[in-house]
């Protein structure tokens, strides 16, 4: 091949490289998307973890749920999007039911539910506001 047929090719293998990095980019960013879970979706499944924590938390203290949410393992009362809390409802010396409410740190367009759930692990949400055990039921 010659110099001169070369150089009128350059351009069209540079067009065509960044076309092709262009591609895998828009390939690579849409396949990294459901990675990436709301912060309410991550507050449904922190409530989730926690109500398996009372569970475990409950077989081993012969029937009793935790008090608090430093006794169970890996819950914490803080994450990035929201704030988890734990309210015991004693009977006797034993804590025989409880619920846990989620309420955003700062409401915004990917956290605007208030989720609260019970020793049932029925989930309950509002928007704008905090749930209670009369709010809609989480399906």
């Amino acid at each position: 091949m010659n110099p001169q047929t070369l150089r009128a090719k350059w351009p069209l293998g540079i067009g065509a490289a960044i076309g092709l990095a262009g591609l895998l980019f828009v390939l690579l960013h849409d396949l990294t998307l459901p990675m990436h879970s709301s912060p309410e979706s991550l507050a449904v499944g922190r409530l989730r973890d926690i109500f398996n924590r009372q569970e475990e938390f409950r077989a081993m203290h012969n029937g009793c749920f935790a008090k608090e949410l430093s006794e169970l393992r890996d819950a914490r009362s803080r994450d990035q999007h929201y704030i988890y809390a734990l309210e015991p409802l004693p009977d006797g010396g034993c804590i025989a039911k409880y619920t846990v409410t989620a309420f955003p740190v700062v409401v915004e367009k990917n956290s605007r539910r208030y989720f609260f759930m019970d020793e049932t692990g029925t989930m309950r949400f509002e928007m704008m506001h905090p749930a209670n055990s009369s709010s809609s039921i989480l399906q």
